[in-house]
């Protein structure tokens, strides 16, 4: 017969198994709401939250700001020889060109309005339509 050792304690183990006793429940205690550890926790989610919302409301802020830019056409400010000319109903580009320098060839006009009007990060483009109220930089003094 051998016998098998418990490696960790050196004590031999019987071939049967010691049938203990059922244990009765015992209390357990655990970190509560004002334990050190719940409150660091607390304070990184508070945190993390809060950048959260700081860069929305960059972000947000951001946004608003590039909207509003290229509704007024604020990337194109009016310099010498210029004027803003605000789309009204039924306005064709080719009637603001025609307004704006009558002497002129009306496209060599709306090739100037679509440079003045193009932005870094906006295109404004001669095919799209125009919307009332829209603010163009045009050539020359009409308006």
């Amino acid at each position: 017969m051998a016998a098998v050792i418990e490696f960790r304690t050196g004590s031999a183990i019987s071939d049967h198994p010691v049938v203990h006793a059922p244990r009765r429940p015992q209390l357990s205690v655990i970190q509560g709401g004002r334990s050190p550890e719940a409150i660091r926790l607390r304070r990184t989610y508070l945190r993390r939250r809060l950048v959260a919302a700081v860069a929305a409301l960059a972000l947000a802020a951001f946004a608003v700001a590039a909207v509003s830019s290229v509704l007024t056409g604020a990337g194109a400010a009016p310099s010498a020889g210029t004027a803003v000319h605000t789309v009204r109903p039924g306005d064709t580009l080719w009637e603001v060109a025609v307004a704006a320098d009558p002497q002129a060839d009306p496209r060599d006009v709306i090739d100037r309005i679509v440079e003045l009007n193009s932005s870094a990060g906006t295109q404004f483009s001669p095919d799209a339509p125009l919307r009332v109220g829209q603010r163009l930089t045009v050539p020359a003094s009409a308006g």
